[in-house]
């Protein structure tokens, strides 16, 4: 096999594609794409999106919550935890009782959101 040498230079981008405008700075700080990454991958798993996923109808306990997904109330626990860590599930006492909610409307509207977008492609 012979090897071919190259005497011509790589084209620049705006060569190949024609002038384009450049690209507008971000909006956002590096910070808040860091908290953005850090929520994503908190509600990044199943267990604990089904869980935000209740959370977004309803307050609940962790016994309740347990009971409604067939889990271990420490599984719950920990899946909360997690979440809690990350700003997306607030907590009040009440009695002998810890009850959970979705932190915001932000929140609710980002897991209905993504699992509505999931149902559009089951279609």
């Amino acid at each position: 096999m012979k090897r071919t040498e190259r005497s011509e230079q790589p084209r620049r981008h705006s060569e190949i594609h024609g002038a384009h405008r450049p690209l507008a700075a971000p909006n956002f700080s590096n910070r808040s794409f860091e908290r953005a990454v850090r929520l994503l991958r908190a509600i990044g798993d199943e267990g604990r999106l089904r869980l935000m996923e209740i959370l977004s109808r309803q307050e609940a306990c962790v016994g309740d919550i347990a009971e409604t997904m067939g889990e271990r109330i420490s599984t719950i626990s920990e899946r909360l935890r997690r979440l809690r860590d990350a700003g997306l599930v607030a907590s009040r006492r009440d009695g002998k009782h810890r009850f959970y909610s979705v932190a915001d409307g932000h929140i609710t509207e980002l897991v209905l959101n993504s699992l509505s977008h999931a149902v559009e492609d089951e279609m």
